[in-house]
């Protein structure tokens, strides 16, 4: 498969060419600022998809009081590997966004943390989040956010940098599209904040939260 022979070369290091290529890296502070905004909506039962070596949900398991079950999914073996190395209390499972191995109603919250930026078929995964949540569950959720300024500011000066061709990058939202897709999912907005900004004038990203209706 494609995709994930990309994604094990993402992980090991070896996507080469002038984008943004690296794995995300997380300081004390970028947790503490995810567990803040993420945790009212963290029920007992909790699954991270496209979850990489599992930073997050280990983060989200070990200071959020409730959690009883927390598990990620992953399609890279090598992102899987590094993070049972890493996160040994971390339940992974190799899977895809867009085919959960679970049954339906699985999860009281799922994540999907810089996860859909990344992906061919966003509705499909939608779909997917949809199914494997709770009536009333939450869908936690980030990724990228262009407004008309930072559109404007990355057309005249960034443009290889953030539309390099090899750049894992494929989707770009905005609030309004992202709400748009996943409100055709059955999932409504409940809270939205920006991911850190460029000054108080662009946002670095978005982070949202839905419920399931």
């Amino acid at each position: 498969m494609a995709e994930k022979a990309y994604y094990d070369e993402y992980w090991d290091g070896n996507i080469q060419g002038g984008s943004l290529n690296e794995p995300p890296s997380w300081t004390p502070e970028n947790m503490k600022w995810h567990q803040d905004f993420f945790q009212p909506y963290c029920g007992r039962t909790v699954v991270d998809i496209g979850a990489g070596d599992g930073t997050f949900i280990d983060m989200m398991q070990r200071s959020v009081s409730g959690i009883e079950k927390a598990e990620a999914v992953e399609l890279s073996s090598v992102a899987i590997r590094q993070g049972q190395s890493k996160h040994p209390s971390v339940i992974f499972k190799q899977g895809s966004c867009d085919a959960l191995p679970y049954p339906d109603a699985s999860f009281d919250t799922v994540f999907a943390i810089e996860v859909v930026e990344h992906l061919l078929d966003v509705d499909r995964c939608l779909s997917e989040v949809h199914r494997v949540l709770k009536p009333g569950g939450f869908f936690g959720v980030t990724t990228t956010d262009f407004n008309l300024l930072k559109r404007i500011v990355i057309a005249t000066f960034f443009w290889n940098k953030f539309f390099y061709p090899n750049n894992p990058h494929i989707r770009f939202f905005t609030r309004k599209t992202l709400a748009e897709m996943a409100g055709r999912h059955g999932l409504e907005s409940v809270a939205y904040k920006w991911n850190h900004s460029y000054f108080g004038l662009m946002p670095h990203g978005q982070m949202a939260v839905f419920r399931k209706k």
